[in-house]
């Protein structure tokens, strides 16, 4: 996704464990990453962003610039809302774990039998493996890469993502193989979660993440933002700021709907760095730690090299 020409600002979250931010010399450390994003925002020709810096379970540093608003001139702050895109994908995966810890699904399973629409794909090759839901979450399901389609399909209702999935696909592989990044892979883990949870995948989020973790300023739909806390969506076109249209919520946003704030997504990020090291002692009961490690563990798959490498043998 170009970040550039969907979002009026950029919401940075950095996470770093363990640190101490006491003391001039952290303080000074800190104060160093401005100029880093002010020559971001003025090459990219960003209106305004907010970056935060989260250690030791707090937001220890959180400086915005510019503007969410071109024509109202509204300053960005740290309670500015934006579209966060594609790291709504750790929410859609988090919640697949959180299932799948509750016994309501498997990784390894077919994602065909939590989605039926999938049933009657045609593969690639007569010997493809069937897509799984670990294949969606690794984007290994040898789906077509399709940025920037998929981010213009976060308003797609319920019944036309049904009707999509039902009539089949193109791959670029079969399933397994490499890594290609996909939004509609993730928009169908969506649907995994909504159809396994028995309930819509953004009110299992919102019910098993936001609520319990304190994010009462996250939300799938910028109707529900207050127009003054709105980060408008721009690209840069002829010189100037041209508003992009605001899309979704729909089926698509299990990809890249997620909308929040600096201040929320602190928490988000402290919780996940909470689940370092590995240790003894009592859960939180949101998930268990080593189910948000999980999601950081690497996948590995054997691809041929450049044909230019004169080595040309796989490697992982």
């Amino acid at each position: 996704m170009n970040f550039r020409n969907l979002l009026a600002a950029a919401l940075t979250l950095s996470l770093v464990a363990p640190y101490s931010a006491a003391g001039s010399d952290a303080q000074q450390a800190l104060a160093s990453l401005d100029p880093v994003f002010e020559k971001f925002m003025r090459e990219q020709h960003v209106p305004g962003l907010v970056y935060g810096v989260v250690a030791d379970g707090k937001l220890v540093r959180v400086k915005a610039f510019g503007v969410g608003n071109v024509p109202a001139a509204t300053p960005v702050t740290a309670d500015t809302a934006f579209r966060i895109a594609s790291m709504t994908k750790q929410f859609t995966a988090l919640a697949t774990l959180r299932l799948r810890d509750a016994g309501r699904l498997s990784l390894d399973a077919p994602a065909e039998a939590y989605v039926p629409e999938m049933r009657h794909w045609r593969y690639p090759t007569s010997d493809s493996p069937k897509i799984t839901v670990r294949d969606l979450l690794s984007h290994a399901g040898g789906l077509v890469t399709d940025d920037p389609w998929g981010d213009r399909q976060l308003a797609m209702s319920e019944e036309d993502f049904s009707r999509l999935v039902a009539g089949g696909v193109p791959f670029s592989r079969a399933p397994g193989m490499a890594y290609e990044y996909s939004n509609f892979g993730f928009a169908l883990q969506g649907r995994v979660v909504s159809n396994t949870s028995r309930t819509h995948y953004s009110r299992y989020i919102t019910d098993a993440f936001l609520r319990p973790l304190g994010m009462p300023h996250t939300t799938w739909d910028y109707a529900a933002v207050p127009v003054g806390q709105r980060a408008i969506g721009y690209r840069w076109e002829n010189e100037t700021w041209i508003e992009e249209p605001v899309l979704g919520p729909g089926a698509f946003g299990a990809m890249g709907g997620l909308i929040t704030t600096t201040n929320d997504y602190a928490r988000y990020v402290a919780w996940v760095l909470s689940a370092w090291p590995p240790r003894d002692g009592a859960e939180d009961g949101i998930l268990r730690r080593s189910s948000v490690r999980e999601m950081a563990r690497p996948a590995n798959y054997a691809v041929p090299r450049p044909a230019e490498d004169p080595a040309g043998c796989p490697r992982s």
